[in-house]
């Protein structure tokens, strides 16, 4: 047995290479300097409960076989565990880590548990290996799992961090779940999070940040922040399964000036996807204005367009439908359609059929823009009536005949003359008037006759009326109906 065991090493305590046959104990140690145990076998278990690292802490290539207790071990620089294996258990229960913890590669082959632990840095577990069943619970402020493989069902509470599930193999359920509480170790006590919190950061939200390669079919998400997240490259993103309260970025609110043939725009407020963001701030919109929108590097946008955010929003739409929450699927049809709308590549018809749509009434989805519509045609059809539309008087019933000289049979012909419009301009817009055709106009709303003598322009304009504004009514209640439908 090596027994270090409330040892005190003031120099690099070099370890490398090293081959434990039996326990290495270093159990509340002290490494004032670097900890280099970097290729070093633990043949047995490895107990480094309680052990202050000043400065590194290296475990790059290490094989411990057994047990490896890191509990409560106090790090102040970076800890590297790079393509360390984990035979057996690997506990980190309390540990503080003041930098950045690098485990690439490692293998977890029987560790049901990671955590809780604390790190003021990054911790990357890309390229990582979870064997069996594991509950990682972590308080940092970046968390990095590109392309970690798990081979069994994962759950994830963490704290503060922005999680990078960039291209990670996820074949049984994982839950990621942000947690509002403090950690609370085996004693009673909370995870020291001091390292990890700063007056800048005070809030404990989780922010996904990318599940681009990811297949979604196996992953559930609940009370995370999704408004910088990348969903374009997932698979089966219609099969997410999103809980509690996920947020998702937003329009840019007010107005907004740029240099383009529209030099003031105002969006509607509705929930959008990053790359929506990223990619309207970096080829839509000319590089002097932004226009509200989040840009990102060019190189964090490569290939995107128009299509492929479309295919997201459509799969977005897609699971929430699935679930019955066709309210909250509203605001990613919305971004199907504009997306649709902005593809140049799509026939230039089907285009303006959309612009047309976007225009009356947002797609179906916003009822203000359709009813706003429809009173404008309204008007507008009520003065044209009162202007050139309604008579000037009821038209006159006319009869004429022939009487024979020896008084037999008499033929009268009932005709009716056509309407016409006499009336001075100032005589034309009266109360009296404009309650006629108000009826006009409110009968043809619903598809209905008014009876009223009209003038050849009236009956025009009746008709007209009664082919658009019927469609905005019911774009309108279509709309409503959107809102506050149930599944």
């Amino acid at each position: 047995m090596a027994d270090f065991t409330g040892a005190t090493f003031n120099g690099v305590a070099n370890f490398m290479r090293v081959t434990f046959e039996r326990i290495a104990d270093f159990r509340a140690a002290i490494f004032n300097e670097a900890g280099m145990f970097d290729m070093a076998v633990f043949e047995s278990a490895a107990l480094f409960e309680g052990a202050n690292f000043m400065r590194q802490a290296a475990f790059s290539s290490v094989k411990i076989k057994e047990e490896a207790d890191f509990k409560e071990v106090q790090v102040s620089g970076e800890g590297e565990f790079y393509e360390v294996n984990f035979s057996a258990d690997a506990d980190f229960q309390g540990a503080v880590f003041s930098d950045s913890v690098w485990m690439e590669r490692a293998t977890f082959q029987a560790a049901p548990q990671l955590g809780p632990l604390s790190v003021a840095g990054q911790f990357d577990l890309s390229h990582a290996v979870f064997e069996v069943p594991v509950t990682i619970e972590m308080s940092a402020q970046e968390l990095r799992c590109r392309r970690t493989r798990w081979n069994s069902t994962v759950t994830m509470r963490l704290r503060y961090a922005q999680v990078d599930l960039s291209d990670a193999v996820i074949d049984h359920p994982m839950a990621l779940m942000g947690h509002l509480a403090p950690f609370d170790l085996p004693l009673g006590q909370s995870l020291d999070e001091s390292k990890v919190t700063d007056a800048a950061n005070p809030n404990p939200s989780v922010y996904v940040t990318s599940i681009r390669g990811v297949d979604a079919a196996h992953l559930v998400l609940t009370d995370v922040d999704l408004s910088r997240c990348l969903f374009v490259g997932a698979f089966h993103l219609d099969q997410i399964r999103l809980e509690g309260h996920c947020d998702f970025a937003y329009t840019p609110r007010g107005l907004h000036f740029g240099r383009t043939l529209v030099p003031v725009r105002w969006w509607t407020k509705r929930r959008v996807i990053a790359e929506e963001h990223h990619w309207r701030a970096l080829f839509f919109f000319p590089s002097n204005s932004r226009a509200g929108w989040s840009p990102v590097s060019p190189s964090e946008c490569v290939g995107l367009g128009p299509r492929g955010l479309a295919a997201a929003y459509r799969q977005l739409r897609k699971g929430y439908e699935d679930g019955k929450d066709e309210p909250g699927a509203a605001d990613f049809y919305y971004g199907e359609m504009e997306m649709r709308r902005k593809d140049r590549m799509s026939p230039l018809g089907e285009r303006g059929l959309l612009s047309l749509y976007w225009l009356l009434s947002g797609y179906g989805l916003r009822a203000s823009r359709a009813f706003g519509w429809l009173l404008l045609f309204m008007s507008i059809t009520v003065l044209l009536m009162l202007g050139i539309g309604l008579p000037g008087s009821t038209p006159k019933q006319v009869a004429s005949g022939n009487i024979p000289p020896n008084l037999g049979r008499v033929t009268l012909t009932i005709d009716k003359q056509d309407a016409t419009l006499t009336l001075p301009r100032r005589d034309r817009f009266t109360r009296k008037r404009l309650d006629q055709a108000l009826q006009v106009v409110l009968n043809s709303v619903i598809f209905r006759a008014s009876g009223q003598d009209l003038t050849p322009s009236g009956t025009y304009l009746e008709m007209l009326s009664r082919l658009t504004e019927p469609v905005l009514l019911g774009l309108g209640v279509l709309a409503v109906r959107g809102r506050i439908k149930r599944g």
